[in-house]
């Protein structure tokens, strides 16, 4: 899946303008859900959030 750095400014608005945790079933514009889920684990792992993503980490994938 490629990286849409539109779909990271707008989760990273979310995120902000939130006080709830956002999950994976946050609707995004018409972004599919597996795009924003991708793109959520993304940011946290990248520390930019907090939050848990219910997988193996990018970095421990072979």
């Amino acid at each position: 899946m490629r990286r849409d750095p539109e779909l990271f400014r707008k989760l990273m608005l979310a995120i902000e303008q939130t006080s709830q945790p956002l999950t994976d079933q946050a609707q995004i514009d018409s972004y599919p859900r597996d795009e924003v889920a991708y793109h959520m684990r993304l940011i946290i792992e990248a520390g930019l959030a907090q939050g848990c993503t219910g997988r193996a980490s990018l970095s421990q994938a072979a």
